[in-house]
């Protein structure tokens, strides 16, 4: 995810995401009988890829498609909206992230944690100013720090932040 991609034929979009839909509403049924969650993550684009596909070849990066997605899979299927992923992909193809984050709301049950430059999945440290903090859902299920390249100490310091971000404010 968020590196360049190699350049191969490009299965028909609409096809493509009928097919994801399909197998996810295959999947969540074989998931559910085992008394398991099906959480689906959002994509990530970067301009690179754009501009080396000429157009958007990943599923699940925009917000309108997301959307139109979840509403075509059961309802126990829910989404793992990774925030730096939105992040890039608000970048790339020019829509708002914030808007984005409110709008995916409904139907997130967990959310990945990480801060990037807009650009790239670098997957740096979170903040007390990181953007997206007043747009969480709330009563997701779950919130992961999903940051590289650290310690222990930094990682005891990143929950702290999440914790006072999510949860005392």
């Amino acid at each position: 995810l968020g590196e360049d991609l190699d350049m191969k034929h490009l299965s028909n979009r609409k096809k493509s995401f009928e097919i994801f839909c399909n197998s996810v509403t295959f999947l969540e049924e074989f998931a559910f009988n085992l008394e398991v969650e099906l959480l689906i993550e959002n994509n990530v684009i970067t301009t690179s890829n754009l501009l080396r596909f000429n157009q958007n070849p990943l599923l699940l990066c925009d917000p309108i498609e997301i959307i139109e997605f979840f509403k075509l899979v059961p309802d126990r299927v829910k989404l793992l909206l990774d925030v730096a992923h939105l992040q890039i992909s608000a970048n790339t193809l020019g829509f708002e992230a914030k808007k984005a984050l409110e709008a995916l709301s409904p139907f997130v049950n967990g959310y990945h944690l990480s801060e990037n430059d807009g650009t790239s999945d670098t997957n740096n440290c979170i903040n007390f100013k990181s953007w997206f903090w007043k747009y969480l859902n709330p009563h997701a299920g779950f919130y992961t720090i999903e940051v590289y390249n650290t310690n222990e100490k930094v990682l005891r310091s990143q929950i702290e932040i999440a914790k006072q971000m999510i949860y005392e404010n």
